[in-house]
């Protein structure tokens, strides 16, 4: 049941004359509209976006080292050392 000042879901019944509010049934409460993330959750709502990523996007996303610092180049044009893309691992992979 929402309370007062909850973002809820809607769904609008046909809505026949403009000079009548239109009339509706709450079908999920996102819950307080100034909590965090409630405007995001609304816009994923109102695009019917997907809430989850998929199982192909979650391996990619697996792959992406969790470090990175900006890879500075050496007049020889080769990376100085302590500078580039870690893996999870803490190793450098050769770029």
């Amino acid at each position: 049941m929402p309370r007062a000042n909850d973002k809820v879901v809607v769904r609008l019944e046909e809505w026949e004359s403009r000079h009548l509010n239109p009339e509706g049934e709450i079908i999920e409460v996102l819950g307080p509209a100034r909590a965090p993330g409630v405007d995001i959750l609304g816009i994923i709502k109102k695009y019917d976006l997907p809430v989850e990523f998929s199982s192909g996007a979650l391996e990619q996303a697996e792959k992406i080292p969790l470090e990175y610092s900006a890879i500075r180049a050496a007049p020889s044009g080769r990376s100085s050392h302590g500078a580039g893309i870690h893996d999870r691992s803490g190793r450098c992979p050769r770029l």
